[in-house]
Parts: C-alpha cells; structure tokens; sequence
C-alpha cells in the first residue's frame, strides 16, 4: 500500500496534464498521520471562474465513512447561481483538525500562488458550526472576508435540543425567533432583534440553559446566518454543503473503500466532475417558469397594496394573512412608513414584518427570503410585469409524461 501510494503521489502538478487529470498538491505520509490534498486543472479553475463572475465563495466541510481506517475526507467546494456542486480539491487528513484544516488552506493557498498566479482570498466562507472550521479560516486568512454557516446545520442541532422534555413546550416560541433572526437586513439589526427575542424567551419562561447555549452558540460566534449577510442569490440552507457531500458519497456507493480502492475512485469521479458541464457557469440565474406563473396570478388577481406615502414600494401579503382585510395592514402599513423609528419590542416587529413582504422598484429588490437565496421572487417578478418591464412573461407548460426509454446511459450498472 504504501509503495503504491508514494509512486501515485509522485503525480504532481504539470502544465502537461490533461484538465481530468488528478494531480497531488500536498503528501504527507507517518505511521500516525496521513495528509493527501489532490484536485485536477478544471476543478481549480471552478475556483477562479467563480470569483471572475461573482463575489469569491468557498465552502469547506468533511465527510466520513468514505476510507475504511475512518479517516475524514475535507473538501473546498464553490456553487453556481443555480446552487449546483462545483468541487475544487480535496483533503484526505487523519483528523479534522484546526491544524489539519490550516494545513489544507495554506498549502492550498500557496499552490494557487505559485501555479496560477492567484491570490486564494474568499470574499465568502460557509461552513457547519465547527470550531476546527472556523478557526482555521480566522489563522490562515489576513483579509476581511464574511464568514457564513448554513441554515441546515443550525436547525438541526436546535431541533435536537427541541426534543428534550423541558424545551418541548417552546419549541413553536423558539422556531418563530429564529425566522425573525433569519430575517435581519444587516448585523445591527440582527442584534438588536436578539436582545428584543431574549427579553420575550425570558418573559415566557423559556429555559436559562437553552437561551444562553443558543446566544454562545450562534449569536456570539464569529460567524452569520442571516439571510442578507451574504451577496444575493448566495443560499444560506444545505443546498451548499450537504448536496456536494452526498454527490461523492452516492458515487462512492455509500461504502467504505480502503485508501488505495479510494483514489481510484476519486480519479474516475474527478473526471466526471471536470467534464464542461461541470464547470460551467452563469452570469444570471434563470427564472423557473412556476414563479413566472405565480407573478402573473398576483398580477391578475391583485393581491397587492401600495401606499400614497411610499408609491415607490408594493406590498404583498405573506402565507396565511387574508387579502382584503384593509385594517389588518394599515398599523402594519403605517409603521414600515415609518420604519427609521427604533423598535422596541417583538411585538412591533411582528405587526411590521410579518403580515407582508415588500419590493422597492427602484432598486429591484424584495425583503423576502427567496430573493437574497435566488436574486428573484415572485414579488419582484409581478413588480416587472406592472411596471411593463415584463408585459407577457413566458410560461412553459409542463409536458406529459411519456413512455419510460428503453436504452440506458453507456457504463450505467
């Protein structure tokens, strides 16, 4: 194994290599410790063309049950517009480790230096809530970037702590908090709701240990999960990090391999994922035709207010808030008329911004979380259809399902 291994790792970086091909930018080899840090040219360049479209995003994250002797396998990954999968190398450690993450940035980093002449400074990092993660990224980066962790991974360590007998009860309290968090238009905001949410949990009793677990955990650290901490059309639920585990894992065949059944592997998976329309990227994402459809509906039924104060603003109602009910929204309406003024509890917050969603025409954005994950909505998109901007929006109508071919890809077990 360990002959075979030494005469693979000799396959370094060569302008020769085809653009498949896997090559080992980093080797080290002990009886204790193993670190092998391997990419091919295309997957390197998902990291350049990402940064040349849009501002530069990484994820880091680590998977197990891939390599037999439980030896975790770290991954620095991008994503397209449309949120799908692009890898850019990978890191075989023998402990995921802030020393082993550090070791895999720099070495990384100093690669892309002296290679492509590319300077490795992320303007965005997503990663889980982990220490090693986070850590690492603070020691090995100088510059400022936003360090950002994904909506999956909060939910589901809170949904666990939300099982527990004494915290079964607050669990709809709790929930309502986190969307109003999740929420927060900048960081000052984002404070100044949880002080406001504190006060309310206190109020109902919610228990000391689950709110001050919470505020060390995902309020005090030095990361964001707010929906606009990110650039638009930057996701912050697993569609980043969980998916590109899955893709390898599902490729692997969910089994174990020893090291060497491994990187045989991963050469084969490395090929598929360095073929073109893997490493393609957009410059706009493209509007799916439901939410075209949906806009429309809006449109046509009017499901919309607007007001004499602010003309450059619609207001569309969210997910079970009756339409027609005028006196419903009109504190609702006059208070985001007046929205500069500081609010001080969460019951103002909730008469401002949870009976509607709205769009400013002028600068083409809505507050509603879909818009910040995909840079449109169906708010925006009914907006362009009275303004004119989209006078007959295109919706293509589903096709009916047909009989199931009979010829299968080539190669497919």
């Amino acid at each position: 194994m360990k002959d075979f291994l030494l005469e693979m790792f000799k396959k370094t970086y060569q302008q020769e290599l085809n653009d498949d091909e896997l090559f080992f930018i980093y080797t080290h080899l002990s009886e204790t410790e193993v670190s092998i840090l391997f990419s091919t040219r295309s997957l390197v360049m998902n990291l350049i063309k990402q940064g040349n479209l849009h501002p530069s995003l990484i994820h880091i994250d680590g998977t197990f049950k891939l390599i037999d002797l439980g030896l975790p396998v770290l991954q620095i990954s991008t994503e397209t517009l449309e949120h799908n999968y692009r890898p850019i190398c990978f890191f075989i450690t023998y402990s995921e480790s802030k020393e082993q993450a550090k070791t895999m940035l720099s070495k990384f980093s100093e690669f892309m230096k002296e290679k492509f002449n590319y300077n490795f400074l992320p303007n965005f990092i997503l990663t889980d809530n982990s220490d090693a993660l986070i850590g690492s990224c603070k020691d090995v980066f100088s510059h400022p970037y936003v360090h950002i962790t994904c909506h999956f991974h909060l939910m589901k360590r809170l949904n666990e702590k939300l099982r527990k007998t004494e915290n079964k009860p607050f669990k709809g309290l709790i929930k309502i908090g986190i969307k109003a968090l999740k929420n927060s238009p900048n960081i000052q905001f984002f404070k100044h709701v949880w002080q406001m949410l504190k006060n309310l949990w206190k109020l109902n009793n919610v228990p000391e240990k689950l709110i001050n677990t919470f505020e060390s955990e995902y309020i005090n650290k030095n990361f964001h999960w707010y929906y606009k901490c990110a650039f638009l059309g930057k996701s912050l639920s697993n569609n980043s990090l969980e998916p590109g585990n899955n893709v390898v894992k599902q490729f692997m065949n969910r089994k174990a391999h020893n090291l060497k059944e491994f990187l045989i592997k991963m050469k084969e998976f490395l090929i598929v994922y360095s073929s073109k329309e893997k490493i393609t990227f957009q410059i706009h994402a493209s509007v799916p035709p439901k939410i075209k459809a949906v806009a429309e509906m809006l449109v046509k039924e009017k499901k919309y207010y607007s007001t004499s104060s602010e003309p450059h603003k619609l207001f569309f109602l969210r997910k079970r808030i009756e339409f027609g009910n005028d006196e419903l929204l009109k504190e609702s309406l006059e208070l985001h008329a007046k929205k500069e003024k500081v609010i001080d509890t969460m019951e103002e917050y909730f008469n401002l911004y949870s009976k509607f969603r709205m769009v400013n025409i002028l600068t083409q954005q809505c507050d509603c979380g879909n818009f910040a994950k995909y840079s449109y909505c169906k708010h925006l998109i009914a907006s362009k259809i009275l303004s004119g901007e989209l006078k007959e929006p295109e919706v293509k109508k589903k096709g009916k399902p047909g009989r199931k071919p009979y010829i299968k890809k080539a190669l497919i077990k």
